[in-house]
């Protein structure tokens, strides 16, 4: 029995535009291919227009899927996301992606970009807050430091007393 894996290509598509309505978007391809290309945009609020960090999930199927991974898994920031988490979550989708192999994975793929997202939905910092944590950090050290430095001046007079009273003891 073959595999129609346009079929299944095809019905999984249908679920996504359901599912995602106007975030879900088909993507014509430069390739003269006939894979399927399509892109999700993700939020980790409750809507776009409210979220902070918003993403855009790029899906290419391989001729094979869902027997093999999609030819591409791309994350694109969209706003509110830097290049250290986009690293960090597109690592995340291959390991996922690994695992999902042979099963219809794109929503599991776009509910885990959603999680992450949700995750890293903070208001950026002002100037301002980033130098008051700056000189709130700054100020603790120093604190440390001198706690330090006491510590080590307490133990050279402790020792210093010692050596006093050996002194002292050996004269008597």
């Amino acid at each position: 029995m073959s595999v129609d894996y346009e079929e299944i290509q095809a019905n999984e598509l249908v679920a996504l535009e359901s599912i995602f309505e106007n975030d879900y978007e088909e993507v014509q391809s430069t390739w003269k291919t006939n894979a399927k290309h399509f892109a999700i945009t993700l939020y980790g609020g409750t809507s776009l227009d409210t979220s902070r960090a918003v993403a855009k999930l790029r899906i290419r199927f391989s001729p094979t899927y869902p027997n093999t991974i999609p030819d591409e898994v791309r994350v694109d920031p969209v706003r509110g996301v830097d290049e250290d988490l986009l690293e960090e979550l597109s690592s995340q989708l291959r390991t996922l992606a690994k695992a999902r192999k042979g099963a219809e994975m794109v929503f599991d793929l776009a509910d885990h970009v959603k999680e992450f997202l949700s995750k890293h939905n903070e208001e950026p910092k002002s100037l301002h807050t980033m130098m008051e944590e700056r000189l709130q950090l700054e100020k603790k050290l120093e604190q440390e430091a001198q706690e330090k430095y006491q510590a080590k001046v307490e133990e050279e007079r402790e020792r210093e007393r010692a050596r006093m009273e050996r002194e002292v003891e050996a004269e008597v």
